[in-house]
């Protein structure tokens, strides 16, 4: 009887063993806030925006979307270039893959962000000239001369659905006005749908 015993307890042991050793364990990455990949649905990691999600992957159903904040406070459409202030009325257009943002206030004076994508939310490096390379932007202020910026600094994206913002914080642009050299520093926000 202690034979049957220990030989029923010793199968059993080994079955509740091999049962607990076959379980897969789901692959747990981190994706940053205590989201859980396995508790992730799959639409929130294939790049597109899709239905339930309030930007590309993240937001409502997915993980929370990440804000941009800049090291200095700008409005809403509101320009500086050194101590003057625009109020702009901003645009977005795509051509192919580039992305142009224009802020244009009243008369001529344009602020221009060129990318050679479409943005998503990040932090840009500013290019040398008025056209970025594939992860910086080009910034150029217009004010019946073209100003250029000079590679320095930094711009701070946020996209979220179909609306992209853009803030500057004292950009540098050069440029010549008659013959004279002339430097803007650029701080403020564009702002587009």
């Amino acid at each position: 009887m202690k034979k049957s015993l220990f030989c029923f307890l010793f199968i059993g042991m080994a079955i509740i063993s091999l049962l607990g050793s076959c379980r897969k364990e789901a692959e747990r990455t981190d994706l940053g806030e205590n989201v859980i990949i396995s508790e992730v649905p799959p639409h929130c990691l294939n790049g597109v925006l899709d239905e339930g999600e309030s930007d590309v992957d993240c937001g409502m159903e997915c993980p929370a979307c990440v804000h941009i904040n800049a090291p200095c406070e700008t409005t809403l459409n509101h320009m500086m270039a050194n101590s003057t202030s625009y109020t702009v009325t901003s645009a977005c257009e795509i051509d192919g893959s580039d992305f142009t943002l224009t802020g244009t206030s009243s008369g001529f004076n344009k602020f221009v962000l060129e990318f050679q994508n479409a943005p998503s939310s990040g932090i840009y490096p500013v290019a040398i000239g008025s056209t970025g390379s594939l992860n910086e932007v080009g910034v150029r202020f217009d004010n019946g001369y073209t100003h250029a910026s000079i590679g320095t600094g930094e711009v701070y994206v946020n996209v979220s659905g179909s609306q992209t913002s853009v803030e500057l914080c004292n950009i540098t642009v050069i440029g010549t006005e008659g013959f004279v050299e002339v430097t803007y520093h650029l701080t403020g926000n564009l702002t587009c749908n």
